[in-house]
């Protein structure tokens, strides 16, 4: 996997995400910017799907659900790297507690997900 981030005139950025040696592998997306003094950014990956970016503390977070899988990306700094990972469950809750009442005081309905799938890789500038 490699990533190609280059500045556009326009204040976007190339996002170009590559996987394997082959053109077939390339997702030539775009990150643009939507809010940038608020943290907030956009992937578009010029099919018609936008992608929320929300930079915190350093860390891109993108919250998203396709085809029955609730995804959650974060892109990160660190050092002279890049740590991505996708983190992924089912978009609906594999169970629920809480939403009864304890010693008299209301407790909300929590919706558990269940992690079944991580990606990670460290990216190195060339």
């Amino acid at each position: 996997m490699s990533l190609t981030i280059l500045p556009l005139e326009n204040g976007a950025y190339t996002w170009n995400i590559q996987y394997g040696p082959d053109s077939a592998g390339l997702r030539p997306y775009l990150l643009e910017p939507v809010a940038p003094e608020q943290g907030r950014y956009r992937v578009n990956e010029n099919n018609g799907i936008l992608l929320n970016e929300q930079l915190l503390g350093g860390k891109l977070y993108s919250l998203f659900s396709v085809e029955g899988s609730l995804l959650l990306s974060t892109v990160e700094k660190v050092g002279e790297h890049l740590i991505y990972e996708i983190i992924a469950s089912g978009d609906e809750p594999g169970s629920t507690t809480g939403g009864g009442a304890h010693e008299g005081e209301p407790i909300p309905a929590v919706g558990v997900y269940n992690v079944v799938v991580r990606q990670a890789a460290i990216l190195k500038r060339e």
